[in-house]
């Protein structure tokens, strides 16, 4: 039991504390409001703020926790242990920067509120981010100052207990656009064969022929080698379907085709089945609904997990939806341009609304690295690929936490640009198998 003395708490304090010591150090923890009984504490004790206990592991806070509003905050850094951290405190404390006002500026995405530094689709810039800015965008640093926090608990109070946490794997598949041909209805199809003849595109234009005339496999019908890997390397695993209205950016299969229904089925053997959120709902709840009911109603069961489709997400909007209709755990959290971690952490964590100072039930799962993103988005080929992940990899299982990949069917399919790339899966499933 570790003890905190702060003279008033809030929301923010209780969910700021219960992220770094509960959720990632998995210790129990009170707060002590009255300064006389927390110095007869024989314990391990923290003391949070600015006037010093002796006896106590003193931590000067920055003052962001005692706000009630979102404002334009002017961040203060310092250096510490080779990262630029934010809110930098007076001298006097352990650390020369307030850690829990760090870990909750970055979890609950402070700086993604307001919405004004976004790119074409209305999607906050990873570039724009504090994390990208201060170069630790790939380290899951609010997990490593919980780690810190840690050894300063264990150096200072060698009595109390510290559970030892265990490195975790995901796997995870999105499924946009099942096949690459089939049950796309004749005016897809036909539209499909001019634009091959446009281009001069003719491996495309005799593929599909092919894959219509069932002389060959649809190369996005990839379900069987998902399948085959998840059960040969053990991994836990959760998959994603579009099931939305056939719009711009959502080009999946009528969420009718049995073909679609039956590779859905073959994940959903394989593990949990989440909706994959149609940007075309993005806005729209009663959207959202009809396709979470689409996906139960293949299911046979209530889902109630969730990927953005392009991880469109805005706070505190997108995610009040999702709770709205049921959703009980999200994995949108990361970007699409950059590999690492969007929220700075590598734990799954309770979603607070800013807006309303609220806890929500929501628990976000963050990924590190998206399949598209290597490719597209950092230009790697294979080989470069597979050492960014194991980069990835390194870094949270240096602090325990919980590593998941996102990919998708087709990219699995080694066709075309996609050729080499399950050798890159499996890299990362792998050395990362249970």
């Amino acid at each position: 039991m570790v003890t905190i003395f702060i003279p008033e708490t809030n929301s923010r304090i209780e969910y700021s504390f219960n992220l770094i010591l509960h959720d990632i150090l998995k210790l129990d923890f009170k707060f002590e409001n009255s300064l006389e009984a927390f110095k007869n504490v024989s314990g391990a004790k923290i003391n949070y703020h600015t006037e010093l206990v002796e006896g106590a592991m003193n931590f000067v806070p920055s003052g962001l926790l005692s706000e009630s509003d979102i404002n334009d905050l002017d961040i203060q850094h310092v250096e510490y242990n080779g990262i630029q951290c934010p809110f930098k405190v007076e001298e006097g404390g352990l650390l020369p920067f307030d850690l829990f006002s760090a870990a909750f500026y970055l979890v609950t995405r402070y700086e993604e509120y307001g919405g004004d530094k976004v790119d074409r689709l209305g999607r906050f810039r990873a570039d724009k981010s504090l994390a990208f800015k201060n170069r630790f965008l790939e380290k899951p640093v609010v997990n490593v100052w919980a780690m810190e926090l840690a050894k300063l608990l264990a150096s200072n109070f060698p009595d109390l207990k510290i559970p030892e946490r265990e490195f975790h794997f995901i796997s995870t598949i999105d499924i946009d656009n099942a096949f690459a041909y089939l049950e796309k209805g004749l005016l897809r199809t036909l539209g499909g064969f001019a634009r091959s003849i446009l281009y001069l595109d003719f491996y495309r234009f005799f593929e599909r022929i092919s894959v219509l005339i069932r002389a060959k496999k649809d190369p996005y019908d990839t379900f069987d080698y998902i399948v085959e890997t998840t059960n040969k390397y053990k991994v836990e695993f959760k998959s994603f379907f579009l099931l939305g209205d056939y719009g711009p950016q959502d080009k999946n299969v009528p969420h009718t085709s049995k073909l679609l229904q039956d590779g859905l089925r073959k994940l959903q053997d394989m593990g949990e089945v989440g909706i994959h959120p149609s940007v075309g709902s993005s806005k729209s709840g009663v959207g959202l609904e009809n396709e979470k009911s689409r996906l139960e109603s293949i299911l046979g069961n209530p889902s109630e997990i969730s990927r953005q489709h392009y991880l469109m997400m805005s706070f505190p909007e997108t995610y009040r939806r999702l709770i709205e209709v049921g959703i009980k755990a999200d994995y949108s959290m990361g970007y699409s341009t950059h590999v690492g971690y969007r929220a700075s952490i590598c734990t799954p964590f309770i979603f607070f609304d800013l807006s309303s100072n609220n806890v929500s039930e929501l628990r976000v799962h963050p990924f590190a690295v998206m399949d598209v993103t290597l490719k597209n988005g950092l230009n790697q080929v294979p080989v470069q690929a597979i050492k960014t992940i194991a980069n990835l990899v390194k870094e949270v299982k240096s602090v325990r936490g919980t590593f998941i990949g996102v990919w998708h069917n087709e990219s699995l399919s080694e066709n075309l640009e996609w050729s080499g790339w399950r050798d890159v899966y499996e890299s990362m499933l792998e050395p990362t198998s249970i």
